[in-house]
């Protein structure tokens, strides 16, 4: 049994008083239950979902479980199945079963292939999705994806099953068909509490009971029947129309007013078949309204402990809490979200030809750069001094030194922002929705360094060694170069994670990534050189500077040294130092990554 007693939730607001969400929102639910939570558009519903899902919590009042405080006692990941809103919660390269399996993986420890299969293969039929389930999931109509996100939210057995518009935009067929699988869910599981969040008011039918929201207020909870002989009107499509008459706290005030005798009346909070109208004893009465007791009349005892199939409250919260599956070890989710990542990769054609595109055409284009001095580079490279090289010789190696430097460490950079930009906005809502579910954030971040780091490493290697292979190498430190080049890579991947982690769509982040990217080219000073002092304040900022900065520095004991410094007056980083500030770098992006995934986002 769900009970939630005076819950609210105020958001605070700058100069302003504070945001009224919820206010004071009381209401019980037993199991086998389908309860609709109804209303208009930002009357609280989803936020409601989410302080029972542990997403948000109230600002005061209590969610219990059994009688259990969730605060003091929170369910556990499996006990609980979200199926939120909207279809990029659920990875749309990967098959319906595909999709089915990997959730099971994430959520269910010691589960082994075949008793997934099994798993999967019941949760298609409950849901109907067995003609499909070789189907991708972009490819199914926005009812098989409801039901594919259903089967999803199951496959931990959970006691409480919160829906968010499951129902809503649907054709009206496809609408009844899920509006009755509701029900199904709910007789699945002998403790099992269905709540549904939804607008939509053509199939209110298909709840047990309704709690009404509106402005943040409850202005109802009991049987839909019963709706029409509260608010005084013909059918349950009038009721928006009905509430816009006045404002939710006066609808709060005269609910709370009116709610004691109206649970006497359905005796809700006990077992389902129990949420009859005391009408319902009146044959002479109109079926079509609901008389409520007198205030004198003696109700029968109610045995508070009961539940729906006779057990008690503390029998079932036993018997829950002893059959809920363990989540799975941080190193088995890790290691199924880096292999659920490279499917996904495999079959996003474009993206790995995109990968593909630029490691093997980044160094290319340098040696294309390159190509017309490198009979100068050469000479420089096996020339003990300046005076040994003609200006002819000289200078052109100088400059090509410097744009070849630059050129690559800005390539670097531009595939550290394709790689990481949008790899966490892109699918922070699957994210999301898997958290709930008991997924270790730390897992998560693991299996987007092992994709990441790893393209990374290999970008900035075979950049820096196909380069040096053609040209017969820079002059000086070549092993120094190519450790700077790969850190400038890992350093500004991390750092676009991290703006990932931090902006709400893929796109954002994308955009503010490429404006880092730019300024990183500006301020490193391979273009114009800073003075001292300004550049003292800017360039510990630019990853850029110090990967190239480092790299002409390798070459301080060459002939081509004095040239560079007059071709661009700026102050070069050693070797060492660019590679602390780059390591560096690298975890501030790594917090950042951090601080951003532990900010819970809407679903």
């Amino acid at each position: 049994m769900l009970d939630l007693i005076g819950v609210s939730l105020k958001l605070p607001r700058k100069g302003a008083d504070p945001l009224v969400v919820l206010d004071e929102v009381t209401f019980t639910a037993p199991s086998s239950h389908v309860l609709g939570i109804v209303g208009p558009t930002l009357s609280g519903k989803t936020t409601l979902l989410e302080i029972l899902a542990g997403i948000q919590p109230p600002t005061i009042g209590s969610v219990l479980w059994n009688g259990r405080e969730t605060r003091k006692h929170p369910l556990h990941p499996n006990q609980i199945g979200f199926v939120p809103s909207g279809d990029e919660d659920i990875l749309p390269q990967l098959t319906v079963r595909e999709n089915i399996i990997s959730a099971l993986m994430l959520r269910v420890e010691g589960i082994t292939p075949d008793a997934a299969q099994d798993k999967a293969a019941k949760l298609l039929i409950l849901t109907g999705l067995e003609t499909v389930a070789r189907k991708r999931f972009k490819l199914l109509s926005l009812a098989q994806k409801r039901r594919t996100k259903m089967a999803v939210a199951l496959v931990s057995d959970p006691a409480v099953v919160l829906c968010d518009s499951f129902t809503d935009r649907l054709d009206a067929r496809s609408g009844r068909e899920l509006a009755a699988l509701l029900k199904e869910v709910a007789a699945d599981h002998p403790a099992r509490l269905v709540i549904h969040a939804t607008d939509d008011l053509s199939d209110i039918d298909c709840h047990d009971s309704v709690l009404l929201l509106h402005d943040g207020f409850s202005c109802y909870h009991g049987p839909v029947r019963a709706i029409v002989h509260y608010f005084s009107i013909k059918t349950p499509m009038e009721l928006f129309a009905r509430l816009a008459q006045r404002p939710g706290s006066r609808w709060g005030e005269s609910w709370a007013r009116h709610r004691d005798s109206y649970y006497k009346a359905f005796k809700l909070g006990t077992a389902p078949d129990k949420l009859a109208a005391a009408s319902e004893n009146d044959e002479s009465a109109d079926p079509d309204r609901v008389r409520l007791p007198q205030e004198s009349q003696e109700e029968p005892p109610v045995d508070e402990t009961s539940s729906a199939d006779g057990s008690s409250k503390t029998e079932l919260g036993a018997v829950t809490s002893s059959t809920v599956a363990a989540v799975p070890s941080l190193a088995l989710q890790t290691r199924h979200l880096i292999k659920r990542r490279w499917t996904v990769l495999r079959r996003t054609r474009h993206e790995w030809i995109l990968l593909l595109s630029l490691l093997l055409g980044s160094p290319l284009l340098v040696i294309l750069l390159i190509a017309p001095n490198v009979e100068s580079l050469r000479a420089a490279a096996s020339a003990a001094n300046e005076t040994v090289l003609s200006p002819d010789e000289l200078w052109p190696a100088a400059f090509t030194c410097l744009a070849g430097v630059f050129v690559q460490t800005l390539l670097v950079l531009f595939a550290s922002v394709r790689l990481g930009a949008r790899e966490i906005a892109a699918d922070r809502r699957v994210f999301e929705r898997e958290r709930v579910g008991g997924l270790s954030s730390a897992a998560y971040v693991l299996s987007k360094l092992a994709l990441v780091l790893p393209l990374s490493f290999i970008q900035a290697f075979s950049m820096g060694i196909l380069v040096e292979m053609s040209i017969g190498g820079f002059p000086g430190h070549g092993i120094a170069r190519l450790t700077l080049l790969i850190l400038s890579g890992v350093a500004f991947s991390l750092l676009c994670l991290g703006i990932s982690a931090n902006s709400r769509t893929k796109e954002r982040a994308y955009g503010f990534a490429m404006t880092l990217l730019f300024g990183n080219v500006m301020v490193s000073g391979a273009i114009l050189g800073l003075p001292r002092v300004l550049g003292s304040v800017i360039q510990p900022f630019s990853t850029a500077y110090y990967g190239w900065s480092g790299s002409i520095d390798s070459m301080h004991s060459t002939p081509v040294f004095g040239p560079m410094t007059q071709l661009v007056p700026t102050w070069f980083a050693s070797p060492a130092f660019a590679v602390i500030m780059l390591i560096l770098h690298a975890a501030f992006g790594l917090a950042l990554l951090l601080a951003g995934l532990r900010k819970r986002r809407r679903i």
